[in-house]
């Protein structure tokens, strides 16, 4: 269901040009994937699809992201999270 609705966020953000519009709210959306489970790839794919698209890959915005995928590593890893169930 998350990567479905990833792939038509995306779809959508393309066919309309909705990148300045939503892409807040759709790193929003990401944080809370990711606050789930950080290993989720279709969380971290929108949201280098949404920085890819909107502010691009400013030495800030490098330095922001390996800020936050270090914490939610570090956040993983101290806790034992269940692997998704494959069915």
């Amino acid at each position: 269901m998350r990567f479905m609705h990833m792939m038509y966020s995306q779809w959508a953000m393309k066919t309309f040009n909705l990148f300045a519009a939503a892409s807040n709210a759709g790193l929003d959306l990401v944080d809370e994937f990711l606050d789930q489970d950080a290993r989720n790839n279709s969380a971290w794919n929108h949201r280098y699809f949404i920085l890819n698209n909107t502010t691009g890959f400013t030495e800030q915005t490098v330095a922001a992201e390996v800020e936050c995928a270090m914490f939610l590593y570090l956040a993983a890893s101290c806790t034992l999270l269940p692997l998704p169930n494959p069915l």
